[in-house]
């Protein structure tokens, strides 16, 4: 879908309506301000889009942030294109979202919201098809999509923070998408786990993390998956589900910690197996042509602090078989 370009039209801003289904449901103070303060001066640059309605009703597709600063600054007109009245809802909510496609983006858990009421009208469409209705990246699509699975106390969160100002956010979209990586993995590994908190209990008990200042990077959730796997690296699987437990239900006890404490060290040891093996066949090729070493202090100095290393390395792993 393309972009429309409806007839130019100076209307009343009285004449003018608010829709509902509009995906931006919530306009941060400090925007308002500073678009009202840009109209003041320079005026409305930009027309809104409408659709009549009736002889002197005109409904928003596009522009509602222009037409309040408007109202508030008592202009007398405004600059629109009136656009063919949709011919249904849904046509409607397409036309927005091809309009902003070309303007800027909707918030992601608005756009989720409005892109509900195109899914439940078209349950049959692929994600490729739904972004070529809308206009939104495929990617988005799936985001989209992932937001709707959310408890629906967590989407109302999520609306509520889009009022405040950004230093002042604390659930992000981002986050509750990092969060789903973690979850995911617990529920197709570690199926008992799920089954004890359910997917409702997993989400509370890693929002809580997050609002106890225990969750320092919201990336940190894709060392969960990765903590699970240490499982195919030789770390016993009730270790793992004992750390997991004690990570959903322990506000304090951080992701990073369950992943240091569990997987880190198999992590460290298998990539200390794939450096070696690559430094053992460098000194291999050193050996194929020693006329040509031209071995430097730095070099041999190197060596022998490796060889001190291994040698500490290897005493440590034999006493603690022997101590087994």
């Amino acid at each position: 879908m393309e972009a429309e370009k409806g007839e130019a039209k100076e209307l009343s801003p009285d004449w003018i309506f608010s829709n509902p289904d509009n995906p931006r449901l919530i306009f941060t103070q400090s925007k308002m301000d500073t678009l009202l303060d840009s109209i003041r001066e320079k005026g409305i640059l930009v027309p809104l889009n409408v659709y009549q309605e009736g002889s002197k009703k005109y409904v928003l597709i596009d522009g509602e942030r222009r037409w309040r600063c408007a109202k508030r600054l008592n202009m007398l007109t405004v600059p629109t294109y009136v656009l063919p009245e949709p011919r249904t809802r849904i046509e409607y909510i397409l036309r927005m979202f091809t309009i902003h496609k070309v303007k800027e983006d909707w918030k992601l858990m608005p756009t989720a919201l409005k892109l509900k009421d195109v899914l439940s009208e078209m349950p049959d469409k692929t994600d490729k098809e739904i972004a070529e209705l809308t206009g939104l990246a495929q990617a988005t699509v799936k985001r989209c999509k992932d937001l709707l699975s959310l408890p629906e106390k967590y989407q109302k969160l999520l609306l509520k923070e889009e009022g405040k100002e950004e230093r002042d956010v604390t659930l992000t979209e981002d986050f509750f998408l990092e969060m789903m990586r973690a979850t995911r993995s617990i529920k197709k590994f570690e199926p008992s786990l799920y089954e004890k908190y359910s997917e409702k209990g997993l989400i509370d008990g890693f929002v809580k993390k997050l609002q106890s200042g225990n969750l320092k990077n919201i990336t940190d959730f894709r060392k969960v998956p990765k903590l699970i796997s240490a499982s195919r690296r030789g770390v016993a699987p009730q270790r793992i589900e004992k750390t997991l437990d004690r990570l959903i239900k322990e506000p304090t006890f951080t992701i990073e910690e369950a992943y240091q404490n569990v997987a880190e060290p198999v992590f460290a040891v298998a990539g200390i197996v794939r450096h070696c093996r690559t430094l053992i066949e460098e000194l291999h090729t050193l050996k194929r042509n020693p006329k040509e070493i031209k071995a430097s202090e730095d070099f041999v100095n190197t060596l022998h602090a490796l060889k001190s290393s291994i040698d500490e390395s290897l005493r440590l792993l034999v006493r603690k078989k022997s101590v087994k």
